[in-house]
């Protein structure tokens, strides 16, 4: 199976939008990973149309909590629908497994010994600046 792993990072937050419904946030940075060719792509906002090949070729798409947040965002810019892709919601499983939520910070530490450099919040002050 080809899995793309993709996150997204914001422009703005919930409460500046005066909604908790992703499609209402703006992308900044988008980030996908694909297993077969083992490549990265980072992309800013304005050039987003570059992951839709990438997307469009996945068995699977793979994030965490990616079906509350990034996928309704993605769905936002993306020409088609993106809830017709396979996705592997990494959060849904734990909570299904465990009964209960994980941060990612807590997961990451968990299983790579690292936890993640920043957060939502960091990265839409970095966005800004």
């Amino acid at each position: 199976m080809r899995y793309i792993v993709f996150d997204l990072e914001t422009q703005n937050l919930f409460q500046e939008v005066g909604s908790n419904d992703p499609a209402d946030l703006d992308i900044s940075v988008a980030t996908v990973y694909d297993s077969k060719t083992k490549k990265y792509t980072t992309v800013t906002v304005d050039e987003i149309d570059r992951l839709w090949p990438i997307i469009e070729k996945a068995d699977a798409l793979v994030g965490y909590n990616s079906n509350h947040f990034d996928i309704p965002l993605l769905n936002k810019y993306y020409p088609g629908d993106l809830t017709q892709i396979k996705s592997i919601d990494l959060l849904e499983d734990i909570k299904n497994s465990l009964g209960r939520r994980l941060r990612l910070d807590s997961v990451a530490e968990a299983t790579i010994g690292a936890k993640k450099s920043a957060d939502g919040l960091q990265a839409v002050r970095w966005w800004r600046e």
